[in-house]
């Protein structure tokens, strides 16, 4: 349990550290690409710290909340690119 309580603190402050970038003035394009790196190291320790099957519980979890975020207009650091 302090496995998925470590990738949980290790994924909320990837996006944390995006979202204040964001703010600072750093386009959203540069953040969403930092959110998709750090998520990637992060989940590089799954096998490590969790089992397989909590590792498709994060996974769903963090879909879930990405598409929370995007309806509700939350985490314009990854959600706020436009398309061309």
């Amino acid at each position: 349990m302090i496995g998925l309580a470590v990738l949980l603190f290790l994924y909320v402050s990837v996006f944390v550290i995006a979202e204040v970038v964001h703010k600072i003035g750093f386009a959203a394009t540069i953040t969403r690409k930092f959110v998709h790196i750090g998520a990637s190291i992060v989940s590089c320790f799954l096998p490590v710290l969790t089992s397989q099957h909590m590792a498709i519980v994060l996974g769903l979890f963090f879909s879930f909340f990405l598409f929370w975020t995007k309806r509700k207009g939350i985490l314009d650091s990854i959600h706020r690119i436009e398309n061309n």
